[in-house]
């Protein structure tokens, strides 16, 4: 198999992940608790740059093109014009952003050492920091509402979860992050070879 192939396979197993937790949605007003959100950005905590991005990326066509993957089983460019759209698009910047600081995994990586588990959490904040931007200036743009307003909406109810979430991901992310850069490095040497 090539290295683009392996790749390729990784980032649609990944992308499939993140669909199916479009349906656990829970209603808080007009913007849904959702996993998805995490899982977006742990794309580019657990896979760097430019894979996280890239499967994110893909979610985000797929929904586009109508498939149900958007939280609440919605999908269509119309979630994406809508008041939570940008939170859609923050989750492939915050998975751009959370890659470029987690970088790419590497064999060598001592996954719960103090620095890469430092790493990981920054990348997750940083990668948060831009999905609730977004979130709240599409949001405001499309209700009219302030930014104190916004953020009361896009952010106060969700924080706390959100960062009870990461607490959770972070240790299974760096554990992951070594397992698949050793599969990626097989493949280079498969690779290598043929």
């Amino acid at each position: 198999m090539k290295t683009t192939s392996r790749r390729t396979v990784f980032m649609t197993m990944y992308t499939a992940i993140l669909c199916v937790t479009g349906f656990i949605s829970i209603p808080l007003g007009p913007i849904p608790l959702v996993l998805q959100n995490v899982v977006a950005i742990s794309a580019g905590l657990i896979f760097g740059l430019p894979q996280g991005a890239a499967a994110v990326g893909m979610f985000l066509a797929v929904g586009t093109l109508g498939l149900p993957v958007f939280s609440g089983g919605r999908g269509g460019i119309a979630v994406l014009n809508g008041p939570t759209g940008g939170f859609l698009m923050g989750y492939f910047v915050g998975a751009l952003i959370a890659g470029y600081i987690a970088k790419n995994p590497s064999q060598e990586e001592k996954p719960f050492s103090k620095p890469a588990l430092l790493r990981l959490v920054r990348a997750a904040l940083a990668g948060l920091g831009f999905s609730y931007l977004f979130g709240i200036l599409r949001f405001r743009g499309i209700t009219g509402t302030s930014f104190p307003q916004a953020v009361a909406f896009c952010v106060t109810p969700f924080l706390i979860p959100d960062i009870i979430k990461f607490c959770v991901m972070i240790p299974i992310v760096a554990r992951l992050r070594p397992l698949l850069a050793r599969h990626l490095a097989n493949d280079d040497q498969d690779s290598a070879e043929d």
